[in-house]
């Protein structure tokens, strides 16, 4: 191999060994399906409710948050709400400065139970909550039936502990039909993905093969 061949396959190397990736970043019970027993159910493991200006109260049946069969017979969780509040549920993680992350989840109301449209929300705040970091608000229609992800993404100024929250921001009054009941929207949540989008690895074994390689060939050269 000629030398511009082999600085060029070195520096691919480096390119490949360096470049920026997506890469997960790991939630309890990410996929929501955590088993229910009991009178008022088991608190869903890793996420919390903030309603009612009460923070870190487990998640139960009686609070109106709980895993349900879906159409595709997999789970779901559903928040219920009116026309008033924030109904959420949180996960505490760790996020570093200056890194993109992404919070995905998979949101529908159910085709066969007529609610109103709903104010839905991703969002990312301060451990304290005292500071709301990002959010993108959208609606979900009344018994929209598919399930479609929504996403939002937060770059941290600072390394250190958020929450990433789903919200049901209230029901739009009027959308839905006569039956309605107490004027209530019911969001469904499932399958939440928390991605790093901009995370660079240490360089691999690869890259500092391919620097040795280099070094190799510029010192013959002299």
């Amino acid at each position: 191999m000629n030398m511009k061949a082999t600085l060029s396959a070195t520096a691919l190397a480096l390119t490949l060994a360096t470049s920026a990736h997506a890469a997960t970043i790991a939630l309890t019970d990410a996929s929501l399906e955590a088993p229910l027993s009991g009178t008022n159910g088991d608190p869903l493991s890793g996420w919390w409710s903030f309603n009612s200006g009460a923070v870190g109260q487990a998640i139960t049946v009686s609070s109106g948050f709980w895993t349900i069969a879906n159409n595709d017979g997999d789970k779901a969780m559903y928040i219920a709400n009116d026309a008033s509040g924030i109904d959420s549920v949180y996960q505490s993680v760790t996020l570093e400065a200056g890194i993109t992350y992404r919070l995905t989840a998979a949101v529908a109301q159910s085709a066969n139970v007529s609610k109103n449209d709903a104010n839905v929300a991703l969002a990312f705040f301060n451990q304290g909550f005292s500071v709301l970091e990002a959010q993108n608000n959208f609606v979900v229609a009344n018994q929209s039936g598919s399930f479609v992800d929504y996403f939002v993404e937060f770059t941290p100024d600072t390394t250190g502990i958020y929450q990433v929250g789903l919200r049901n921001a209230g029901a739009i009054i009027g959308t839905g039909t006569s039956s309605s009941a107490n004027g209530e929207s019911t969001v469904f949540f499932d399958n939440v993905r928390l991605e790093s989008l901009n995370a660079v690895p240490e360089p691999s074994s690869t890259a500092l093969l391919g620097l040795g390689s280099l070094a190799l060939i510029l010192r013959r050269r002299k």
